[in-house]
């Protein structure tokens, strides 16, 4: 029965409004008394009983209010993050994500992978290093996104003309004469290995390049093949390649042009980012020292046993005041590092 709140009245259970005085009753009125029908003397929740944990039909406890409840499917309550996703996981409490400061030789190195893989699997793709293979490889390939950096406060972009060259940039390329090259700002000569290689002309390596890569440009000056990237130029200056096999042999001057020291293991370190995020099975390792010139190189070795097993490409790098140069070597995997720069150094 409902007894009234306004009159103390007697209702019917199911009356909505209080026959004697019209009050209308809440829906969840705390003044409906349930019935004893005999079947049952527990006791509403509500009214001071706790539930046991037994008398759920499924078996699982509710923990007391104010406890945690346990972690489900096998979550760790020590690892909170475990489903976060990463982007997430990596943003401060603001909302906004930490910024990952790049130094120059990084960024270069990120950029300068992406190249070295299209360029050197370029040349050898469509020649004898499983032609499929190679050529999938390239379709794959698609450019890393360079973590967030804002340039003026990363980097020092003012006040300091060392990164401002004094030589002219047009001074910093080399010439093919008598089939032998020759670049005396990086104190380099190389000649051709053999009869089966040729150099490219200037028309030729822009064609390559620009066929196998997006904004490449042509210097209308100097004719020197060029791509912009973050702080710095890539000007392709030489290439050299086997017309019978597919090995190549490419050389280029960075410019660098933000007003940072960075160190080869900095520009190293971007190397590795940047060809984990461009090709699945790339590896790089240590393959030694060399010198060319005046001039000590760090040599790099990269293997891609799954996409290109039968390629390995060779890369010597080393830095001239500000700026990077590079021979990147593509051969056959079975070919040491010192036999394939030895064969074209003068």
């Amino acid at each position: 029965m409902r007894i009234c709140p306004n009159c103390g009245n007697e209702n019917s259970d199911q009356s909505q409004f209080c026959m004697y005085c019209g009050t209308v009753f809440a829906q969840n009125s705390a003044s409906f008394v349930p019935p004893n029908d005999g079947y049952s003397n527990t006791q509403p929740p509500f009214a001071g009983t706790p539930v046991q944990p037994g008398s759920l039909q499924n078996g699982s406890a509710i923990p007391p209010y104010g406890q945690n409840p346990q972690p489900l499917y096998g979550q760790s309550a020590q690892a909170p993050n475990a489903q976060i996703p990463s982007y997430l996981q990596n943003q401060s409490s603001g909302g906004e994500k930490n910024k990952k400061k790049l130094s120059p030789g990084a960024i270069v190195g990120i950029v300068l992978a992406v190249l070295l893989v299209l360029s050197g699997i370029g040349f050898a793709a469509e020649k004898v290093f499983q032609k499929q293979q190679a050529a999938e490889a390239v379709d794959d390939i698609e450019l890393p996104e360079i973590p967030d950096f804002d340039l003026d406060s990363d980097f020092d972009t003012a006040g300091d003309s060392s990164a401002d060259s004094t030589i002219d940039s047009s001074l910093k390329f080399g010439k093919v004469a008598d089939n032998i090259y020759t670049n005396e700002y990086a104190g380099v000569t190389l000649r051709l290995p053999s009869v089966d290689w040729k150099f490219l002309t200037k028309d030729e390596i822009y064609a390559h390049y620009s066929e196998n890569q997006t904004a490449v440009l042509l210097d209308d000056e100097t004719k020197e093949t060029y791509y912009d990237s973050l702080g710095a130029r890539f000007y392709y200056d030489m290439a050299m390649v086997n017309a019978t096999s597919g090995a190549s042999v490419q050389m280029a001057v960075v410019e660098i042009k933000i007003n940072t020291d960075y160190t080869l293991n900095e520009f190293f370190e971007g190397v590795e980012d940047g060809l984990s995020e461009t090709v699945d099975d790339a590896l790089m390792e240590d393959a030694g020292i060399i010198t060319i010139g005046n001039n000590t190189y760090s040599v790099k070795a990269i293997h891609m046993p799954e996409s290109a097993p039968s390629i390995v490409m060779y890369y010597a790098v080393t830095k001239i005041d500000q700026d990077i140069v590079y021979i990147c070597i593509t051969e056959s995997a079975d070919k040491n590092f010192l036999d394939c720069f030895n064969n074209i150094i003068v």
